[in-house]
């Protein structure tokens, strides 16, 4: 059996998240996000624990990523350049690195949560299916926190929640929404915001599904038409796994963009 179509969606993806321009802190007058919490125990509230490994993507000016090194470990990641040296000046925060959200995390429980604020750059390519599908590879999973001037009725409530969801039922893992308060500033000053949190629980079967479809997909892009019998070699699986396999990754592969849906 061929396989050369089953990687074009992914191929396409990191194209397009390649050729995508950062946003740049130029296009922030404030030098910051635009709600940041100031309310202390931020990370416990959106249910992190203390001295766990996150990995923050998207990160912006790094004022949520700050906020919650506060209670954990975090590593920030974006891909531009001047946000992540505007956000090398709020402390707290252990390292950094320049990294498209489609390829990390790239092993298995090095970090215990993907988080991000508001992450609605990467919903603009189909990467953000590979960039929830990577989140599985955690110990935990993944927390995605908004806190939007209008909640009720949102298109992007919709998208983000819909996609969790689908991305959670794909691959047997645990989907969770939190509607909450978050004490912050936003642009008028100092309020008490209406948020919510989309949150994504892994397991070990939905992990080592997602660790199979990686390498799937990574063995496609570098080798083009493979047989499956040829991937369960690569991938030291059975082809029974790897058709199960190339399933999900057809499946994801008809999972729209926000920029495809509206």
């Amino acid at each position: 059996m061929r396989t050369t179509h089953k990687r074009k969606w992914f191929s396409q993806a990191r194209k397009k998240v390649r050729t995508t321009r950062p946003w740049e802190t130029r296009a922030y007058p404030s030098g910051r996000q635009e709600f940041v919490p100031r309310e202390k125990g931020i990370a416990k509230k959106i249910g992190l624990k203390r001295r766990e490994k996150v990995l923050f993507f998207a990160g912006c000016f790094g004022d949520w990523a700050s906020a919650i090194a506060d209670t954990c470990e975090v590593k920030y990641t974006d891909i531009s350049t001047s946000m992540m040296n505007s956000a090398k000046n709020k402390g707290k925060i252990k390292s950094f690195r320049i990294d498209n959200a489609i390829l990390a995390p790239r092993r298995k429980k090095v970090y215990d949560w993907s988080v991000s604020f508001e992450p609605y750059p990467v919903a603009m390519t189909r990467g953000i299916n590979m960039t929830l599908v990577r989140s599985l590879l955690n110990n935990k999973g993944l927390v995605m926190v908004f806190s939007p001037k209008k909640i009720r009725g949102s298109p992007l409530r919709k998208f983000f929640k819909d996609r969790a969801k689908r991305i959670a039922e794909l691959y047997g893992a645990k989907f969770e929404e939190e509607n909450l308060i978050i004490h912050g500033e936003g642009k008028e000053g100092i309020e008490n915001r209406q948020s919510y949190l989309l949150r994504i629980r892994t397991n070990s079967q939905a992990r080592e599904k997602a660790h199979l479809d990686v390498r799937v997909l990574m063995f496609l892009e570098k080798r083009g038409t493979l047989t499956t019998s040829k991937l369960a070699q690569l991938t030291k699986t059975s082809t029974i796994k790897v058709e199960e396999s190339l399933k999900r990754i057809n499946a994801l592969g008809r999972l729209k963009s926000i920029m495809e849906t509206h």
